[in-house]
């Protein structure tokens, strides 16, 4: 179900913007679905249908695409909350257990370099 939500969110997003940014620069390809003369007729139809400058119509969907982001991403925490709140726990209760962990900067040096380095490096 989560996995039908994001795609049902993602492919219109997606499908929206590649064809604003391959219309605005006329990348038309031969298709007039691609042209700069259909991304104008848009917008100035939105744009007359709204009552707002067409050139003020990106930055709205992108505003409304924030919005429908965040709401989609509540969505998925809130289905997925118990299996998040068990991810926390464990790592809360491994980093206390943990007698090694002194620093942020060690724990970076153990994720992206091994344990000798990292023990190495606070010897020096």
């Amino acid at each position: 179900m989560i996995r039908g939500l994001l795609l049902l969110w993602l492919l219109p997003i997606a499908f929206f913007w590649s064809w604003y940014f391959i219309s605005l620069h006329d990348l038309g390809f031969g298709l007039f679905f691609f042209s700069r003369e259909l991304h104008e007729m848009v917008f100035e139809i939105y744009g007359s249908t709204l009552g707002v400058d067409p050139a003020a119509l990106p930055g709205m969907v992108a505003k409304a695409l924030v919005v429908d982001t965040a709401i989609v991403f509540s969505l998925v925490a809130l289905k997925k909350h118990r299996a998040i709140a068990r991810f926390i726990v464990s790592k809360r209760s491994s980093r206390s257990q943990s007698p090694n962990r002194n620093s942020a900067a060690e724990d970076r040096r153990v994720i992206f370099g091994s344990r000798e380095e990292a023990s190495a490096a606070d010897i020096a």
